[in-house]
């Protein structure tokens, strides 16, 4: 198809020379640049956040043992590897 629909709020209607426009006349079009960078930026974002999230979870299951919590940890498939929080020299019976 060769056309298109817009939208204009009133003060550009006022202020924009569209309506003397003819069929076929060259017109500049300006996208939404920020609402796109908003969104590649969002997408790169929730991965990170997710990730972030899913360590939490880990550091506060390795919290959990340390203080003797006693109950089964968090993390993913309830194993929590202490070997990089427990500082050396201390070692487990």
């Amino acid at each position: 198809e060769n056309w298109f629909t817009f939208m204009l709020v009133e003060y550009t209607q006022k202020k924009i020379i569209i309506p003397s426009k003819e069929v076929g006349d060259t017109v500049n079009i300006e996208v939404d640049v920020l609402g796109k960078y908003s969104e590649q930026a969002w997408e790169a974002f929730v991965p990170k956040m997710e990730a972030l999230e899913r360590r939490v979870r880990e550091l506060e299951a390795k919290v959990e043992l340390l203080e003797g919590g006693g109950g089964e940890a968090e993390s993913v498939g309830n194993e929590v590897d202490l070997g990089d929080v427990v500082p050396k020299g201390f070692a487990s019976s």
